[in-house]
């Protein structure tokens, strides 16, 4: 089966799954360089249509996902290479990429030689600033990180000891300074240089 080739009356794999492909968690732009960040997963997912009724009345077919949002291997991560989860910068104005780099890492790869994966749960969206930082949560390894608006490059991170799932928002205190807020288990602002 090709891109695009909608689930049949048996299992199928699809990808990217219906929870992978562009993020539905929106984006950022910078107009002072023109670009775009967006996020998107790399994952697959096994479904199959199912008889159902529609409106509890007529008969219809309906996706179910099985058995996980997404396909696993043996290990738990998601059966295909990674990078499962990558952060993009793309030229508003040709929609070329210009960059685009793993979003997320698991740990124990990483101690296996097997670094920046990108975390197949990540979630929420970037924000640029107009010094040209593009920051994010989103993934599932509890890190906030801070990128190069134009190269990519991991600039910082820092692990706010919970998962930022929901998207991060600048302001200018009373004090005259930017500051960059994240929300969890509690809200955290950091200010910017």
């Amino acid at each position: 089966m090709g891109p695009y080739t909608p689930y049949g009356m048996v299992p199928s794999i699809s990808f990217p799954g219906s929870t992978g492909g562009g993020s539905t968690g929106g984006g950022a732009f910078d107009p002072v360089r023109g670009m775009v960040f967006a996020t998107a997963r790399n994952v697959g997912t096994i479904g199959q249509l199912s008889a159902m009724l529609s409106s509890d009345v007529l008969p219809s077919f309906g996706k179910t996902k099985m058995p996980f949002e997404y396909y696993l291997d043996i290990e738990g991560y998601p059966c295909n290479a990674p990078p499962w989860a990558e952060l993009f910068g793309i030229n508003a104005n040709t929609g070329d990429i210009v960059w685009r780099v793993p979003l997320g890492e698991y740990k124990e790869l990483t101690a296996k030689g097997i670094p920046k994966t990108g975390t197949a749960t990540n979630s929420g969206a970037p924000i640029v600033t107009a010094g040209g930082l593009v920051f994010i949560g989103g993934t599932s390894d509890g890190q906030f990180r801070a990128f190069d608006a134009m190269t990519g490059k991991e600039l910082w991170s820092v692990s706010p000891r919970f998962n930022v799932g929901g998207n991060a928002v600048s302001y200018k205190g009373a004090d005259g300074k930017q500051y960059v807020a994240i929300s969890g288990s509690k809200v955290i602002a950091y200010s910017l240089p």
